[in-house]
């Protein structure tokens, strides 16, 4: 899977040293996996901040409060559990490092506000986030592209959205259910999962690989 790849050469790799990580890289597939493993609209994450995170549990699993979405339409906020799963790919040990690298605080009781999908300034002894601002949409695009173009990856159709998509029709070939799927997803009906799932280029490929020839 692309976003292993790109998991383990910008984020893993540095895990005893995670200020040597490149930030915008950092940054960029950080989103992607919490979109993959949450099922979460890039809008979500980028309203997310990081007393929205809370580590809970014996296993020192996270929670994720999106504060809004767009389907929560009285914006009461919606949860879903990230749990570790004992790999390098692993949405809990990520989150971790990445809020080790730039000083983010976790739960409700800090009350850390910064923005996780912080903009990036550069000072004298090098470059820190400054959690204060959300990045845009228009630099999250950019670095999406520059990121899998790094790994030789081609970037053309992909967005945000794609790991999104991915992470739905993963766990569907895992074997969840789509009742278990829209759960997780925060959603209220099956249908969008399987929309979700039908869309994927990769579910597409294995109808079409079906077809008698």
């Amino acid at each position: 899977m692309q976003l292993k790849a790109m998991t383990e050469r910008y984020i893993c790799r540095f895990a005893d040293n995670i200020n040597m990580a490149d930030v915008f890289k950092l940054r960029s597939v950080t989103a992607m996996v919490v979109e993959y493993f949450t099922f979460c609209r890039f809008s979500d994450y980028k309203m997310l901040q990081a007393r929205h995170i809370e580590i809970v549990g014996e296993n020192m699993d996270m929670l994720i409060t999106f504060p809004s979405s767009k389907n929560d339409q009285y914006h009461n906020g919606q949860s879903t559990i990230l749990t570790r799963n004992g790999t390098d790919f692993c949405a809990v040990r990520i989150l971790k490092l990445y809020f080790k690298r730039f000083g983010f605080r976790f739960g409700q009781q800090a009350g850390d506000k910064s923005y996780l999908h912080c903009m990036i300034r550069r000072t004298a002894g090098g470059r820190y986030g400054d959690g204060r601002v959300a990045a845009s949409d228009t630099k999250a695009r950019e670095e999406l592209k520059v990121t899998l173009g790094a790994m030789g990856y081609n970037a053309t159709g992909v967005t945000h959205k794609s790991f999104k998509m991915l992470g739905v029709s993963e766990a569907r070939k895992a074997g969840m259910t789509t009742a278990e799927i829209a759960a997780h997803g925060r959603w209220r009906t099956e249908v969008v999962p399987l929309r979700y799932m039908h869309n994927s280029l990769e579910y597409k490929a294995g109808i079409a690989s079906k077809i008698p020839w």
